[in-house]
């Protein structure tokens, strides 16, 4: 399936949903960041937010690749005028995630670069699991204002 075939789930109301399932390997990123791009494109995200919500993308898959056992579902989709949710599923159990700190053993130079990007840049994010799958989600406002301004980034359900 390419990028084109993925938007086939239009509501007619602005609230298309974007779900596919991702290649696995390196073309699983290429391919979701292809998807996340046009989305953003059709539905008039400002560039910075775009590359902000592809980067995210990206490093989720990158983990899923890199940690999970199989493939990975994305799916986009508007919740509200401003408000957007990514969510990338995968076969694996929970994990449990902390922020970098000083007391940590292994460096950010190691790894562990994407969930801590996910913090900083994603309005809200989650991590959940059900019947052996996890899911990774974020959250982003189709707002300038509202992003350059996001410093309270918080993990729902947290």
């Amino acid at each position: 399936m390419d990028s084109e075939d993925a938007f086939t789930n239009d509501h007619g109301d602005g609230t298309s949903i974007v779900d596919v399932r991702v290649p696995r390997g390196r073309t699983g990123s290429r391919f979701a960041r292809r998807l996340v791009r046009e989305y953003c494109r059709t539905h008039r995200i400002p560039p910075q937010i775009a590359a902000d919500v592809e980067l995210m993308t990206s490093e989720l898959i990158t983990n899923v690749v890199s940690h999970a056992y199989g493939p990975a579902t994305l799916t986009i989709k508007r919740l509200d005028t401003a408000t957007y949710r990514v969510e990338v599923r995968s076969k694996g159990d929970r994990f449990a995630w902390r922020p970098p700190g000083k007391d940590r053993k292994r460096s950010l130079t190691q790894g562990s670069w994407g969930l801590t990007i996910l913090d900083q840049l994603a309005h809200r994010w989650d991590i959940g699991d059900e019947d052996g799958f996890t899911t990774v989600s974020f959250e982003f406002l189709n707002s300038e204002t509202c992003h350059t301004t996001n410093s309270g980034c918080q993990l729902v359900n947290g």
